[in-house]
């Protein structure tokens, strides 16, 4: 299965290509926090917009919620304001 990661802001250093994106492939399924790992941004889980095709993924749903073949992942940092 593949899974298209589009990653914003400073998390494009893990990206494959200028414009930000990284495909994953994997045999069997991943979740979202298993698919973080595997690209290297695990550790800015808390701190991520999680995006699974148009759908925001909480936090608490990084281990549970599994991912699909051609799925559309988009991690971004939060936005912080005050």
């Amino acid at each position: 299965m593949w899974i298209q990661v589009k990653l914003g802001g400073p998390l494009k250093r893990y990206a494959d290509s200028d414009g930000g994106t990284k495909a994953v492939h994997a045999d069997d399924p991943l979740t979202v926090a298993e698919t973080m790992a595997r690209i290297g941004v695990e550790e800015d889980a808390g701190e991520l917009l999680v995006i699974v095709n148009d759908d925001v993924v909480p936090p608490s749903e990084h281990g549970r919620f599994t991912l699909k073949d051609n799925d559309r992942l988009t991690l971004m940092p939060r936005l912080k304001g005050g």
